[in-house]
């Protein structure tokens, strides 16, 4: 009987022993698999939103020219060297000769908000070339906008006129 309760003592003492020692050792585990979930999860997480960013840049590749439009109406800078040209070739191919341009580009208050480029254009022409030039402006490719039209007679025998127009463009 003793041997057999020896064994019993050393049978618990042994399980005893064997849960005091292992059972930090499960916490780590358990903490250690709890982990791995989290982070497996944070990585699918991360390889779903890659793959939606992805999808993204693939509908935005296919909408590039929609996008260029859009800058090339509304430009980041003023482009006022450009500016100038279409304003002066939209005169020749109307049939006006270009008196002066002047532009003012107003200071940058607000990063996020359009920026307005007033600008007086001075020329001289036919009636039907005031029609065509102000046609051409509603056509161009950059936003402009009439903002006033002042026609004056040069020469009632000549059927040529002074005109200024006054229209603002827009830049960001």
């Amino acid at each position: 009987m003793n041997r057999n309760l020896y064994i019993g003592i050393l049978l618990f003492v042994g399980i005893v022993l064997g849960i005091f020692l292992t059972w930090p050792k499960y916490q780590d585990f358990q903490q250690l698999s709890l982990e791995l979930q989290i982070r497996q999860q944070e990585l699918e997480n991360k390889e779903t939103f890659f793959a939606d960013l992805a999808k993204v840049k693939i509908d935005i590749a296919k909408l590039k020219e929609p996008f260029l439009k859009v800058e090339a109406a509304l430009p980041l800078d003023p482009q006022l060297p450009q500016l100038y040209d279409f304003l002066q070739t939209s005169a020749a191919f109307s049939g006006m000769s270009v008196r002066n341009i002047a532009a003012s580009i107003e200071n940058r208050e607000q990063a996020l908000l359009m920026r307005t480029i007033p600008v007086a254009f001075g020329l001289t022409g036919s009636f039907a070339a005031i029609k065509e030039l102000v046609s051409r402006l509603n056509f161009a490719s950059r936003v402009v906008t009439l903002q006033s039209l002042s026609i004056s007679s040069l020469n009632q025998e000549t059927g040529r006129f002074n005109v200024i127009i006054q229209l603002n463009t827009y830049s960001y």
